[in-house]
């Protein structure tokens, strides 16, 4: 289920957009303040179950999140990967950190990872040009494909 944030609604009806959402909603705006409001109400309300996305005004997609629970190491998940493979899990957001910092972008696409300056976006036509720079992910990306279950 789609949720669109229209321009002129308030925190509050923001705040009340994210507690009513159905589980697995998709809650667009296309403000950038209106984007951040949603991402604090959805720590805040701790809805680890909704998608959020920031547009541009051409309906394409700038930013966009999806809510999780974050496990300490001694928590279920955690328990399944070893020390060694929790750093390296860190390792990975604080390079996806500083790309962001670089106004770099990684994308999914096709079955692999795009590196493209943010600047040009991410339509497709980007995405396969010769400044679009694919990942070696030494077969440790993969994109979801209900085959890998």
């Amino acid at each position: 289920m789609n949720i669109d944030i229209e321009p002129h609604d308030k925190a509050s009806q923001i705040i009340t957009a994210v507690k009513q959402a159905p589980a697995g909603a998709e809650i667009r705006s296309r403000i950038e303040r209106q984007y951040s409001i949603l991402k604090i109400a959805v720590i805040k309300l701790q809805r680890d179950d909704l998608s959020l996305t920031l547009m541009d005004g051409a309906g394409r997609i700038v930013k966009q999140v999806t809510a999780r629970k974050r496990h300490d190491e001694g928590g279920a998940s955690a328990s399944a990967l070893s020390a060694v493979q929790l750093n390296a899990v860190r390792d990975v957001e604080k390079a996806f950190r500083r790309c962001r910092e670089l106004k770099l972008m990684l994308v999914g696409f096709s079955d692999g990872l795009v590196a493209v300056p943010e600047s040009l976006g991410c339509g497709a036509e980007v995405l396969s040009s010769p400044d679009a720079v694919e990942l070696d992910t030494h077969e440790a990306y993969h994109g979801y494909d209900d085959e890998l279950e």
